[in-house]
C-alpha cells in the first residue's frame, strides 16, 4: 500500500483582500471628494465675508468724506482761497483715508485662498472684485470737492 502524502493548503484569501483594498479606495475617495466640498464651502464663506467686509469699508468711507464735505462746505464754494485750500486738503486727506482702507479690504478679498479647481469660487472672487471695484470708484476718483460722481 502506498502512503499518499498530504500538505494541507493555505486558505485563499485573493478575494477578501482585493475587496478590502477596494472598500479602502471607496472611502479614500468619498473622504476626499468630502474634504473637497468642505474646503470649496469654507472658500465661498471666506470669499463672501472679505467682500462684506469691504462693502462695510468703502460704506464707511463714504459717509467720513460726506461728512467732510457738508462740515466744509459753505466755505469749499465761496471762502477765502486759503481756506479753500486748506478745506480741500482736509476732503483730499479724507479721500485718501477711505482709499487706503479700501485697498487694503479689496486685498484682502484678492488674497483669500482658493483651490485652483475651484472654479465656481474663483469666478465668484474674480465677479465680486469687479463689483467692488465699480462700487468704489467714487472714492477712487474723489477730488477735493468731495466724492467723484460721474
Amino acid at each position: 500500500m502506498e502512503v499518499l502524502e498530504h500538505t494541507p493548503r493555505p486558505p485563499r484569501r485573493g478575494p477578501i483582500v482585493v475587496l478590502v483594498a477596494a472598500a479602502a479606495l471607496i472611502l479614500a475617495a468619498f473622504a476626499a471628494l468630502s474634504v473637497d466640498d468642505w474646503q470649496r464651502g469654507r472658500e465661498s464663506l471666506a470669499v463672501q465675508a472679505a467682500y462684506a467686509d469691504a462693502i462695510a469699508t468703502i460704506d464707511s468711507a463714504h459717509r467720513r468724506i460726506r461728512g467732510t464735505v457738508a462740515y466744509s462746505s459753505p466755505l469749499l464754494q465761496v471762502g477765502p482761497s486759503e481756506v479753500r485750500a486748506t478745506l480741500e486738503e482736509l476732503v483730499l486727506e479724507e479721500v485718501a483715508l477711505g482709499r487706503s482702507e479700501f485697498d487694503q479690504a479689496r486685498q484682502v478679498l484678492v488674497d483669500t485662498t482658493v483651490w485652483p479647481w475651484h472654479d465656481d469660487v474663483i469666478e465668484t472672487r474674480a465677479d465680486l472684485i469687479a463689483a467692488l471695484d465699480d462700487r468704489a470708484r467714487s472714492i477712487t476718483q474723489a477730488t477735493g470737492q468731495g466724492l467723484f460722481v460721474p
